[in-house]
């Protein structure tokens, strides 16, 4: 049990908290600290994501009120990704945080599809707030977040330390913001610029998430929020289809295209990913994880705020909460809210495929309405009836023998109009035409019509039964399938109109030997290819002979599984998703090459020049003049000066 441990401070991260402890313990070697807080001389400073924590709450002074939850809820950042992740998911990395199990947390959560940030980050106006209320500097949780490039509180651009993310070589050493936040000039945001106005508005919403420690919704509660706005402004149907081409536009006419791949989210359409990501972000993929940078921007196009945003509520209810009323006119129960039961299909004949809904009254009567509802008055409106019931038909007998009643009043009574009341009338068979003082008139076209439809449908009932007699006549030992290849359309017809005669009329069926077949677990395999491919890439990384461009081919053809895999990518989208983050890009691969060459002139006790480190690295002048590559080839040059000045000095 260590002596004391460092009150943490607001928005601190866990990493800065332990960098205050081992700069006032004051030992020589980092890994002492590492030893005493989480027990193991090579664990890893990380600063998103660290684990070992039920270690550390163990060796805390006696008299704490720390928990494992507090410091993954306060000063990790976990809150920021797990509204965006499945529950199941984010409890699995909780687990995994608590202990020490290798697990690939960055790619279950999301997190390699944005690269990560290199340098730890500080805002210059909130240093100096916290030297004058603390005394000392510390690395703020929300400026270590990917994506965030700008203080919310203080509207002004973050800066970059010297500390890194990641060290390559004393992965172990906490290096606190006390050491090497310098004071700055604050580059302040302009306001009137829309781009500024964007990384202000995602800043916040990453700060309001951070404090949201149970917020998880799910993806399918996501999914459902999203179609709820974008059917608002046209961008998909209600039954959940997105509009892609039209949404794609209008996102690129909301950012620009240097914004958005300044925060590498750029909308690749040479990809050979048919849909791009914000499609992916939207739709109904379960298990398909999107890093949350690109859900704000998501959700700042459609028009809302995180809060506001999943403040929405996930269910839609096109015609509003049960009970509805019923509309039959002669009802008992005409427009009380009666009907508990709602059928919702969807229109097929309207482009932007409308819900409908169909209500049954205990009378009877079965109307549809076309929504969503606008209005509470549209309840008690009504687009077709599909059945007036029993108790309508008998009203309109009544008032049919009733001669004192006029047409139009009946069809005043009954709720539809004087031509509907004819239809009916000649529908049910009642004496025509009405004797009354005023006789009524039918239209000779409807009842000629009437006629001559009855006349047909009985001429094609007698007409189709020959027809399907004869070909069973003609082929005794046919069977069902081989009869209805022959006479589909007759065969329709018949099982829609004359169901039992048709049933009566078909061959036995003719028992089949059912073989069982071998159900293939998908959900298993694409866990298993996920770890495979996973250690494929890290094999290939750290293999010390000839270094390959790491490829979804590569990896696929190095598992054993190439045709399985690219045959059921719809299958499998963790495998399908992995195969595209861990895919080498040029750049990444000549970062590699360079690297890799950076170390051996190191054991080789040599200087490089840079023409030496890109000639032996086989990188291309092209490829080294690209900002990625330029920038690590900098990094390398200097690592090698501070070394000789180090060297000198002894």
């Amino acid at each position: 049990m260590i002596g004391f441990f460092p009150d943490p401070y607001p928005d601190e991260v866990l990493y800065s908290i332990c960098a205050r402890y081992q700069d006032r313990v004051k030992y020589e070697n980092a890994q002492i600290t590492m030893r005493e807080l989480f027990g193991y001389d090579e664990a890893v400073a990380t600063i998103d994501f660290p684990k070992r924590l039920n270690y550390l709450i163990k060796v805390l002074p006696q008299g704490h009120h720390y928990t494992v939850e507090q410091l993954i809820n306060n000063h990790t950042l976990l809150p920021f990704y797990s509204p965006f992740c499945p529950p199941e998911r984010v409890h699995l990395v909780r687990e995994h945080m608590k202990g020490d199990k290798k697990f690939a947390i960055h790619f279950h959560l999301g997190v390699l599809s944005i690269p990560r940030k290199t340098w730890m980050r500080f805002c210059p106006l909130c240093a100096v707030e916290d030297k004058r209320q603390f005394g000392e500097y510390y690395w703020h949780r929300l400026h270590q977040v990917p994506g965030v490039e700008v203080c919310p509180i203080h509207a002004v651009f973050l800066e970059e330390s010297n500390v890194r993310i990641r060290e390559q070589t004393k992965v172990y050493e906490f290096i606190s913001a006390e050491k090497q936040v310098c004071p700055t000039l604050p580059r302040w945001l302009n306001l009137s610029n829309t781009e500024h106005e964007a990384l202000l508005k995602i800043a916040r919403d990453a700060a309001w998430l951070l404090k949201q420690n149970d917020l998880n919704p799910g993806l399918e509660s996501l999914h459902k929020r999203y179609i709820k706005v974008l059917v608002e402004k046209g961008l998909a149907t209600h039954k959940g289809t997105v509009y892609k081409r039209k949404m794609i536009e209008q996102f690129n006419n909301f950012y620009s295209s240097d914004f958005l791949n300044s925060l590498h989210c750029e909308i690749d359409y040479k990809s050979k990913n048919p849909l791009p990501w914000i499609i992916l972000v939207v739709r109904k993929a379960l298990g398909m994880v999107k890093h949350p940078i690109r859900h704000l921007l998501v959700i700042h196009f459609i028009g809302y705020t995180a809060e506001e945003f999943f403040n929405l509520s996930d269910k839609w209810k096109p015609f509003g909460d049960k009970p509805w009323p019923c509309l039959n006119p002669v009802c008992d129960n005409f427009q009380k809210l009666c009907i508990e039961e709602c059928q919702i299909s969807y229109s097929y004949k309207r482009k932007s495929k409308p819900p409908v809904g169909k209500f049954c009254c205990t009378c009877g009567f079965t109307y549809y309405r076309v929504g969503p509802d606008l209005c509470a008055e549209d309840i008690f409106r009504y687009n077709r009836v599909e059945s007036y019931g029993t108790i309508w038909e008998m009203a309109l007998k009544n008032l049919w023998e009733d001669l004192e009643i006029s047409l139009r009043e009946i069809g005043r009574r009954l709720g539809i109009s004087k031509d509907a009341i004819k239809s009916q009338a000649i529908r049910l068979g009642l004496p025509l035409p009405r004797l009354s003082s005023k006789p009524t008139r039918i239209d000779k076209r409807l009842l000629h019509s009437l006629s001559n439809s009855q006349s047909q449908e009985q001429n094609k009932l007698e007409t189709y039964r020959s027809q399907w007699l004869s070909l069973i006549e003609a082929n005794p030992n046919a069977n069902r399938e081989f009869l209805i290849n022959k006479l589909s359309g007759i065969h329709k017809w018949l099982a829609r109109y004359d169901s039992e005669w048709l049933e009566a009329h078909k061959p036995p069926r003719k028992r089949v030997k059912v073989v069982p077949t071998v159900r293939v677990n998908w959900e298993k395999r694409d866990a298993e290819w996920t770890s495979a491919l996973i250690a494929s890439a890290s094999r290939m990384k750290n293999s010390p002979g000839h270094l390959v461009r790491i490829t979804k081919n590569r990896l696929c053809k190095d598992i054993g599984q190439t045709s399985t895999i690219r045959e059921n990518l719809n299958k499998l989208p963790l495998t399908c998703q992995t195969l595209t983050e861990l895919a080498e890009s040029y750049d990444e691969f000549a970062i590699r090459k360079i690297l890799r060459v950076a170390e051996c002139f190191r054991q080789e006790n040599i200087h490089p020049t840079s023409k030496q480190l890109i000639q032996r690295a086989c990188v291309s002048q092209k490829m080294a003049a690209t900002p990625q590559v330029n920038e690590i080839i900098d990094a390398v040059q200097k690592s090698f000066i501070t070394k000789d000045c180090i060297s000198s000095a002894d």
